[in-house]
């Protein structure tokens, strides 16, 4: 048959049948692109999905300084009713250009990531005696070289409550500053909006064991939670060294700044959002010895409660969202959705109307168990 018919991007259907039941799951769909025929009993054949052939990228998001969207298109980018300034007609799409956002008055619907150094003056605690007579330096933040051009991840998980089902997730480090004793740094942990951050604890495994719960970087806790040796709670500061972003879009104007923290009371860098993205800013105690580092030279680690909103439908196409979706069927759908621009906003309900969206997949493959 290899011979006689070209079998390349051939259908291939991939389905399992229950004898007993009769029933017939039709598992999944594709085309052959290569095989192998060597005269023996086995056919090994390479598939792919369809959207390989039109070469979707996925995830369909990059960390970027330049923004996704499309001016002015009122979804995610309503400027003719909340911008003001700039052309009406056109953007070039970066935060601080001469018809940027900022230009434009739309900062909190920003969807690339603009990272800026940012320089504090700090007293360096290495330096003179017993706090007296220590040098002032001028701390930079360093930007990352690395993370530009990287997927933006997303993340898709559900502890149930749970702190040691947390998802720990390994964020992509994008600014980092040694302040002596202290370092602060961010990091961006994936695509927006979360359902929730897992509460900072130490929790007891199945075994009895204590475990840390909490952000970390390089295994030092933030600023505001400390542990003792036996891993007690001694020191719990809500928002002391630890600021955590769920990704709204548009952002928070007084919480989502996509910038360190200086100062205190602590400011940020005006007017510089990353819309849709989730992200963290942590400020750790460490060894006071001066040594600036590239921000990849350094890991970050945050447990996160609840992954992207999802949209499910029931048999009658009735549609709703729910937090931190895990059943992988619906996943496959919500990436579906997000690949061709119909995912919205399944946290606010904003974005395309549920009949739109079932246009591109078969409900009753589903939800009908036949």
């Amino acid at each position: 048959m290899a011979n006689d018919t070209d079998l390349k991007y051939a259908e291939i259907d991939l389905c399992l049948y229950h004898v007993n039941s009769g029933i017939l799951i039709q598992l999944w769909k594709g085309v052959i692109q290569n095989f192998t025929s060597d005269g023996s009993a086995n056919f090994p054949v390479t598939c792919s999905d369809g959207f390989f052939q039109i070469m979707n990228q996925y995830p369909e998001r990059q960390v970027s300084r330049q923004c996704w969207k499309t001016f002015n298109d009122g979804v995610n980018c309503p400027y003719t009713a909340h911008g003001s300034g700039g052309s009406a007609t056109s953007c070039d799409y970066y935060l601080e250009s001469a018809n940027g956002c900022q230009a434009h008055g739309m900062s909190l619907y920003f969807g690339g990531q603009q990272a800026d150094p940012q320089g504090v003056v700090i007293k360096d605690d290495s330096t003179g005696f017993l706090g007296f007579g220590r040098n002032s330096v001028n701390a930079t933040s360093i930007i990352s070289d690395t993370v530009w051009g990287l997927a933006l991840p997303e993340i898709w998980c559900n502890s149930g409550g749970n702190p040691l089902f947390a998802f720990m997730t390994t964020p992509l480090m994008v600014d980092y500053r040694d302040e002596s004793t202290f370092a602060d740094s961010m990091a961006i942990i994936g695509a927006g909006p979360l359902g929730g951050f897992t509460a900072s604890a130490v929790a007891r495994n199945a075994d009895g064991f204590p475990v840390i719960v909490a952000p970390m970087v390089d295994g030092f806790t933030w600023q505001g939670f400390k542990v003792d040796g036996n891993l007690n709670v001694t020191k719990y500061q809500p928002g002391m060294g630890l600021r955590l972003v769920i990704g709204n879009d548009p952002a928070n104007p007084t919480q989502d700044y996509f910038s360190l923290g200086q100062g205190t009371p602590q400011a940020w860098e005006p007017n510089n959002y990353a819309a849709g993205v989730a992200l963290c800013e942590m400020r750790i105690v460490k060894p006071s010895a001066i040594q600036p580092s590239t921000p990849d030279r350094h890991q970050m680690t945050v447990p996160v409660d609840y992954g992207l909103w999802g949209w499910v439908w029931d048999a009658s196409g009735n549609r709703s969202a729910v937090k931190g979706l895990v059943n992988p069927f619906w996943i496959a759908v919500n990436m579906l959705l997000r690949a061709v621009g119909m995912y919205g906003d399944p946290s606010t309900g904003r974005g395309p109307s549920s009949e739109e969206q079932l246009a591109f997949f078969v409900l009753s493959s589903l939800v009908t168990g036949s």
